[in-house]
């Protein structure tokens, strides 16, 4: 039998495999208990733990850092991130189930609604002054805007319902605070029958940065000012 507590590389300066009595085995030097190590010079590149944890990780000495995890407590493999100094403590950010499914529970979303019969003004923003969903809380019902959290395709819907005998009705997209409609646009375009109440369904795909602010507009073609009914919502979310 070969018994020996390190390895050791004639020109090294530190143990390059080290061994311990309980069986743990570390490489490039970073013995932690009750796992296996295969490290970089800067941080655990493979990590198994005890416990059935599988990390594939770029630990840096702070903060947090990226984990591709099988989590043996959860089926499917986990994209998520860790902390360093929190062992086996992992933030989902996405996950891929046995099934095949793929979850994204931090991915940009809302529903925003409007509340009572609040007065609006023609091409003003339309008062969704409320959520019942708001991942991240990007969009904010005091000013009725959704500021991009990260660039990418973006889709937003909902319904614009007025209270005014209208001959159409519209959705006027305002982007950083400028009319933003392209040529041939007008989203939701409603023709209404000339009484009672119009509304324009619509759906909007917009590619936007970060950092980007987007409201949304209703426009009635008789101008002036027009309840806006409280069926009228909107929502958005990040496709791609």
């Amino acid at each position: 039998e070969l018994r020996v507590t390190t390895l050791k590389h004639e020109s090294a300066t530190a143990d390059n495999i080290t061994l311990d009595a309980s069986g743990n085995t570390a490489m490039a030097g970073n013995l932690q208990a009750p796992n296996l190590y295969v490290a970089e010079a800067t941080g655990n590149a493979l990590r198994f733990s005890s416990d059935g944890y599988k990390y594939i990780t770029a630990a840096p000495s702070t903060g947090d850092y990226l984990a591709i995890v099988q989590n043996p407590y959860a089926a499917g493999i986990q994209l998520g991130k860790s902390t360093v100094g929190a062992t086996n403590t992992v933030v989902p950010l996405m996950q891929i189930d046995s099934a095949g499914r793929v979850t994204m529970p931090y991915q940009p979303a809302f529903k925003a609604h409007v509340v009572g019969s609040p007065s609006h003004v023609s091409t003003s923003p339309i008062p969704f002054s409320t959520t019942s969903l708001n991942i991240g809380a990007h969009f904010n019902t005091a000013n009725y805007t959704f500021t991009v959290p990260v660039a990418g395709v973006y889709v937003f819907g909902g319904t614009f319902r007025a209270d005014v005998a209208a001959a159409y009705v519209y959705i006027l997209p305002i982007i950083n605070g400028a009319n933003s409609l392209q040529s041939g646009e007008l989203p939701g375009l409603s023709t209404g029958n000339g009484a009672g109440f119009t509304a324009a369904p619509f759906v909007y795909f917009r590619y936007l940065s970060a950092g980007d602010t987007i409201k949304f507009g209703g426009v009635f073609e008789t101008g002036g000012t027009a309840n806006v009914n409280a069926q009228s919502f909107l929502y958005g979310y990040l496709q791609s």
